[in-house]
């Protein structure tokens, strides 16, 4: 701010030099003798409210500044209210419980989204979108990556291709292979 006093002290004294009415001028503060009382003091106050003005400015600024350093160095993180944990809890409870509906059926072939629309005592069209709203999966998909899932544990204890695409409850090899190989991005039989 040294600066900004050093520029208006300049100016003060090239107007004081040009009308050579004023024979002081305010320099860091201190006031020499003034031939012309009024007119130094006019400029001494249209001086201290131009500074007031500066200073006022530039700390709102540095305020902004430091405001705007806070939210970068702490971002707010809206807490979890009850309701939402209740939500998050039930959500949590219904994933659980349809991975376990899949997991213990995921032999039989004709496991599918009727199936367990049925078992969970819900709607095809309710369980499709609460599964796509909580997974981002369609319904299908999640049954289909569960068994594939499956199928990768039991390629590697050493189980033949053929034999894990029938226990995952895969009815053709071919299918299984394709499904395998675009979830996992290898054959089954290079496991």
């Amino acid at each position: 701010m040294n600066t900004v006093l050093d520029f208006f002290a300049i100016i003060i004294f090239c107007v004081a030099f040009v009308e050579k009415t004023i024979d002081a001028v305010l320099v860091d503060n201190v006031v020499v003798d003034a031939a012309v009382f009024g007119r130094e003091q006019y400029l001494r106050r249209q001086l201290d409210q131009r500074l007031s003005a500066l200073y006022a400015v530039e700390a709102q600024q540095e305020h902004l500044i430091q405001k705007e350093a806070d939210e970068i160095e702490e971002p707010s993180i809206p807490e979890e209210t009850a309701q939402q944990k209740a939500i998050n809890q039930r959500n949590k409870e219904f994933l659980d419980k349809l991975d376990h509906l899949i997991i213990s059926n995921l032999l039989k072939t004709d496991l599918d989204v009727n199936f367990i629309a049925e078992q969970l005592c819900m709607s095809y069209s309710t369980l499709h979108r609460r599964i796509k709203s909580l997974t981002g999966m369609t319904a299908n998909e999640y049954i289909r990556k569960h068994r594939l899932a499956k199928a990768m544990q039991l390629l590697r204890s050493g189980v033949p291709a053929t034999e894990v695409a029938m226990e995952c409850g895969f009815n053709s090899p071919s299918y299984f292979t394709r499904c395998f190989k675009a979830e996992y991005g290898v054959l089954p039989s290079e496991v």
